[in-house]
C-alpha cells in the first residue's frame, strides 16, 4: 500500500492539517491547565441567590420577563402570595333539563343554549348562504 497526499483541487499542492483551532494557537500559545481553571470547591450549597423563580408577562406582548427573588424569605413569600386559596366548599352545579322546539332535549349544567344543536348546525349553514 502506497501512502496518498491529500491535495488541494488544482492536484499539485498538497494540503497541510490545520487544527480546528490553529488561530487561537497562532495567537496565545499552547494553552495548559493551570490551578485557576478548575472548579471552586464549595462547602455544601453554591450561590442559589439572585435567582428567577417564575416569569410574568412583559411589556411587549408575547414575551416573559423573570421575577428576581433576592432571599430565600423572598422566596418563600413570593410562592406563597402565588399558591392557590384555600379550598372552600364547592357548590354544587345546577343541573337544567331543556326539551327544545324541534323535539330534542338536553341535560347538563346550566345555563343551556337557548337552540339544540341541530337547530344550531341549521342557523349556521343559513348564514353561510
Amino acid at each position: 500500500m502506497t501512502e496518498q497526499t491529500k491535495q488541494n483541487l488544482d492536484g499539485k499542492t498538497p494540503v497541510k492539517p490545520t487544527p480546528f483551532d490553529a488561530h487561537e494557537q497562532a495567537t496565545r500559545g499552547e494553552h495548559l491547565p493551570t490551578q485557576a481553571d478548575q472548579a471552586e470547591p464549595h462547602a455544601g450549597e453554591g450561590k442559589q441567590y439572585p435567582k428567577a423563580v417564575d416569569h410574568v408577562q412583559g411589556s411587549e406582548p408575547g414575551q416573559l420577563e423573570p421575577v428576581i427573588v433576592k432571599s430565600a424569605e423572598e422566596e418563600k413569600a413570593y410562592l406563597a402570595s402565588k399558591a392557590p386559596a384555600a379550598k372552600t366548599e364547592a357548590k354544587p352545579a345546577v343541573v337544567e333539563t331543556k326539551i327544545y322546539s324541534d323535539g330534542s332535549s338536553a341535560t347538563g349544567p346550566a345555563p343551556l343554549p337557548e337552540l339544540s344543536p341541530g337547530q344550531q348546525d341549521a342557523q349556521q349553514a343559513a348564514s353561510r348562504m
